[in-house]
């Protein structure tokens, strides 16, 4: 992925934006991205040469835009995507409450996404799709690792960007569909995402939609291959990964029977040991005696 100049994409942008910002306007750049926080839509026509998305709050109620001829609605707490080359025009001249405009080079994109799923050429729906909580984390983060410039502010910046565009391209309606997005994994790939996701994280419990989501299959196939690929449904999978690292906090003495149980995500100690007996076929207590 070709790493843009900050001043040629930043330059080129603002030559293709219909208004001349304030020398005082902040303006948060890094790479092949760019933020602003306008608290305004304008009434004139331009077009842009990058990936273009507007992300707005839950009181925003900004107007309607214009997207080559089309009319959209922008709504509320959702974020509204436009594409390298499009006609954008907005319906009326108005101050709103300030809102995400998010720029993205679209080289970098294609990059991210050619390398995630084999497929360079993304073109958004321009529709409001709904976001999580993240992409505001990350822009946030964004925004306050370039104010402040710490030391090694380029390596987390150079994060959130990826971070950023794999969200958009997950979250944002496309030309890219989930069997495209698919057809480069097999399905013991997507079961192995799921098992090193288990093993790192086994102190936690989770829905069956949630893991199936990790995997990027709908909740009935994810259970059906997950059998298929570990004999094991993914709830006896997680138990069985929580015995044996009970087991090996077992061999020392460095734990209490209360703290392993909750270490390893045990709701008590007589869940824990209830639990345990039924699949070792003693008790962590005779257990701990035997080794």
């Amino acid at each position: 992925m070709e790493v843009i100049l900050i001043e040629e994409f930043t330059k080129t942008i603002l030559k293709e934006l219909p208004i001349i910002l304030p020398k005082d306007f902040p303006i948060y750049e890094f790479n092949n991205v760019i933020i602003f926080k306008p608290n305004y839509i304008i009434n004139k026509q331009f077009q842009l040469s990058c990936y273009h998305f507007i992300i707005s709050s839950m009181n925003a109620n900004l107007p309607n835009i214009i997207v080559d001829n089309k009319k959209c609605a922008v709504e509320n707490n959702k974020i509204f995507s436009t594409n390298p080359g499009q006609v954008i025009l907005g319906v009326e001249e108005k101050v709103v409450e300030p809102y995400i405009s998010l720029f993205i080079h679209p080289d970098f994109l294609s990059g991210v996404s050619e390398f995630m799923y084999g497929k360079s050429k993304v073109c958004f729906d321009n529709i409001s799709s709904i976001y999580s909580n993240d992409l505001i984390s990350y822009t946030s983060l964004f925004i306050k690792e370039f104010q402040n410039k710490h030391s090694g502010y380029e390596f987390i910046l150079q994060s959130i960007t990826l971070q950023i565009v794999i969200h958009l391209l997950r979250h944002c309606k496309s030309n890219i569909k989930l069997s495209e997005l698919q057809k480069n994994h097999s399905k013991k790939d997507n079961i192995n995402k799921v098992i090193d996701f288990l093993k790192s994280a086994y102190n936690y419990d989770f829905s069956l939609q949630q893991l199936s989501s990790i995997a990027n299959l709908s909740p009935y196939h994810f259970l059906r291959i997950f059998k298929a690929e570990t004999g094991k449904t993914p709830y006896n999978y997680l138990m069985d990964i929580k015995i044996e690292n009970c087991k090996e906090l077992l061999k020392g003495n460095q734990y209490s029977i209360t703290e392993i149980a909750l270490a390893c995500g045990f709701n008590s100690p007589s869940h824990f040991s209830s639990v345990f007996k039924k699949r070792v076929g003693v008790t962590p207590s005779a257990y701990k005696e035997m080794i």
